[in-house]
């Protein structure tokens, strides 16, 4: 799966998921992405479920707020394009706000 693909059905995805996406990368619609449950793990002290942790990803963002960046996103301009989807979600993960785009 990739970051395009779980921006386009973020709406489809649980409330309790999760989005990991690749240590140390710059993510990009490209990106090679994960969605899981956080929860559904054996307690093994592990802070990062093993299948995304195996697959070299790391926890970024619930789906609920993915979902919310979204809605705002939407809210603003709802003819938005993959670009200023991935655009609203970058400017989340590095400023913990949603995008202004007035």
């Amino acid at each position: 799966m990739r970051l395009s693909d779980v921006l386009d059905v973020a709406g489809e995805f649980q409330w309790s998921d999760a989005l990991y996406l690749p240590i140390n990368t710059a993510f990009t619609l490209n990106t090679p992405a994960i969605v899981y449950d956080p929860d559904d793990v054996v307690d093994d002290g592990q802070e990062t479920p093993v299948f995304p942790s195996e697959n070299g990803m790391v926890y970024v963002l619930g789906i609920n707020t993915v979902q919310e960046i979204l809605s705002n996103l939407n809210q603003q301009k709802p003819e938005c394009t993959a670009d200023d989807k991935l655009k609203a979600l970058n400017h989340y993960v590095l400023n913990d706000a949603f995008i202004c785009l007035n």
